[in-house]
Parts: C-alpha cells; sequence; structure tokens
C-alpha cells in the first residue's frame, strides 16, 4: 500500500477497517476487567467502575499525542521530507516522556482524593487505588505505545496496532483470574491483579509496536538512498529465499517483455517499481548494522540483486560484480 498513490476509496477501506477493529477489541478489554472485577467482589466492581474516569486521563492524553504525532509526521511523509518526519518522531518521544513523567506524578498524589469526591467508601477507595496505582506506575508503556504507533499510522499502517490489541484482549482474558485468583505458584492478587494484567498486556503491545517500528526506519532509510528509483519500500510478507524483488504494476510489461518491445520501437514512460525486502533475510540482518557509505553501497547491491532477478541489468555491471565477490569473501 503507497498512502501517496493509490485510490483514496482503497486507502479508507484499508486504513479504517483494521483502525475500527482494533477500537473494538481496546472496548472489549474494559469489559473483560469489568467481569472479572465482578467476580471478585461487588466493592471491587464499584472501584473499577470509578477507576475508569481516572483511567480514562491515560488514554485521552495518549489520543493527543496520537493525532498530533500522526498530522506532523504524516505532513512530513506526504511532503517526502523524511528527515524532518524523523525529527518530529524524535521530538514526539521526547515530549511523551515529559508528558508521562507530570501524569504518573498527578495521577500518583491526586487518585485518592478523585475518589472521595466521587463519595467512595474507605474500601472502595483502596481497591481502587489497588487499581490506579499500577497503572499509572505502568503509564510509560501507555503513552510510549501511541506515540510510536504514530509513526506506523503516519504511514499507513493501521493493521500493526490492532493486531497489538487484539493480542492484549486475548492476554487479558488469560492472565486476569490468574493474577486475580492465583493459580499454582502465583499468588492471588486480587484488584492489583487486574492492573498487572493491563500492564504485561501493554508491555507485549510495546514489544509489537516497537519492533515494527524498528523495522520501518530501516525502510525510510533504504527509500531515502534509493530516491527515484523506486516509489515505495516494504516489507515483504510473500519472499522466503529472496532477499529483495521489484515490483511493477501489473499494466507494466516487465523487465524481459519490456526489452523485446523496445527493441521493435516501442517506448514506455519511467513507471517507478516498488523495492520489496524481506526482513529475514541474512543479507538483511546484516544491513542492519551498516551505518553510512556502507550502508549506502549495500543497498545499491540489493537493487542491483533484485533488478537482475527480474530481468534487468545493472547500471554499472562491474561494480556489481566487485560487490559480489567483496559480499561472497
Amino acid at each position: 500500500m503507497n498512502i501517496l498513490s493509490d485510490d483514496v476509496k482503497i486507502l479508507i477501506r484499508k486504513l479504517a477497517i483494521p483502525a475500527s477493529v482494533g477500537t473494538l477489541f481496546q472496548t472489549l478489554y474494559n469489559i473483560v476487567d469489568t467481569y472479572f472485577a465482578g467476580k471478585i467482589s461487588p466493592e471491587a466492581l464499584s472501584a473499577l467502575t470509578k477507576s475508569f474516569p481516572i483511567y480514562f486521563i491515560l488514554i485521552a492524553s495518549s489520543i493527543g499525542v496520537t493525532v498530533a504525532g500522526t498530522s506532523l509526521i504524516g505532513n512530513s511523509i506526504g511532503e517526502k521530507k523524511f528527515n524532518k518526519a524523523s525529527t518530529y518522531f524524535c521530538q514526539l518521544i521526547f515530549f511523551s516522556i515529559i508528558l508521562i513523567f507530570f501524569i504518573t506524578l498527578i495521577g500518583l498524589n491526586l487518585s485518592d482524593d478523585v475518589f472521595k469526591i466521587m463519595g467512595s467508601t474507605d474500601e472502595v477507595m483502596n481497591l481502587g487505588l489497588d487499581y490506579t496505582n499500577i497503572i499509572f506506575y505502568g503509564s510509560f508503556l501507555f503513552i510510549i505505545v501511541v506515540a510510536m504507533n504514530s509513526l506506523l499510522h503516519a504511514e499507513g499502517d493501521t493493521k500493526t496496532y490492532r493486531n497489538a490489541l487484539i493480542i492484549s484482549f486475548l492476554l487479558n482474558i488469560f492472565l486476569n483470574p490468574i493474577l486475580i485468583f492465583g493459580f499454582l505458584f502465583i499468588p492471588a492478587f486480587g484488584m492489583k491483579g487486574i492492573g498487572i494484567a493491563t500492564i504485561i498486556a501493554q508491555l507485549i503491545s510495546f514489544i509489537i509496536i516497537f519492533n515494527k517500528v524498528i523495522k520501518s526506519e530501516l525502510t525510510k532509510k533504504i527509500k531515502k538512498h534509493l530516491n527515484d528509483r523506486v516509489s515505495d519500500v516494504v516489507i515483504s510478507d510473500r519472499l522466503i529465499d529472496s532477499a529483495t524483488c521489484l515490483i511493477l504494476p501489473q499494466s507494466e510489461p516487465g523487465a524481459q517483455l519490456r526489452k523485446i518491445l523496445e527493441a521493435s520501437g516501442q517506448s514506455f514512460g519511467t513507471t517507478k517499481p516498488i523495492f520489496e525486502v524481506n526482513k529475514n533475510h541474512k543479507l538483511l540482518k546484516k544491513l542492519k548494522d551498516l551505518k553510512g557509505k556502507q550502508f549506502n553501497s549495500f543497498v545499491d547491491f540489493l537493487y542491483d540483486y533484485a533488478l537482475i532477478a527480474e530481468g534487468g541489468s545493472p547500471k554499472d555491471p562491474a561494480k556489481y560484480l566487485r560487490q559480489l565477490d567483496k559480499y561472497l569473501s
């Protein structure tokens, strides 16, 4: 998917459906917590219900970070100012860390006052604090996850966050009864167990999003170097043995057919291919460790590698052979 060139109707469908599914599972996540709180006691259910307004302070802050980050980074990507997009992303992470500090400080010190304002009994307030204190101690994960996700949303990737939310939801169903009531060597944490289960689920989301962001940064560096030679660089989900490949639109002839048609006097425009990379291939794993000129030289080698596989010829065959000898030795 190319958010700069694909049809708008197709893009809306590809972006909106995964985002809607993710929001559904985020809502179901809270329903699961409510269900298991009711299994503890009526007071625990009341405490969790009264905790939600406090919990949604985190959600509201997260949404603000996401909207701001997606807007700024998305505009920069649309202008093809990738360095500016990276700068905005770094600034967003820095701002998120500052925001985390203040939210954690305010949440830990003022949550009990909020429960009192809502007319909670001491038992309900203590149960509520057991939950909210753990949530605020883990606020780093909530806000950093959505901050990193703003980069993926700006690039048109709403599937990764959807997958993270679905996995978190399923993990929450599994962890809640174990941590609330105990199992084997795991003690019963009661109300705290709901908070701990939430933090563990968020940690898994963090790992998923972080891993995707790292891969996204790699494709952006490749695209920046290849510049006008390709229309986009994407992580392939179908390559197994090959490191890279070049994909042209279906309406365009392949490299070999193009040569035949050009030999007969027909001319073609300069349609840019999509450069697909296999993140699991050993050549791509080697690329992650390179920097500067070594990185650029290796990207050129991978591009020529894909070009030859499609029936084309490198611009400088002698250079390609020297690189091949170097990397094989």
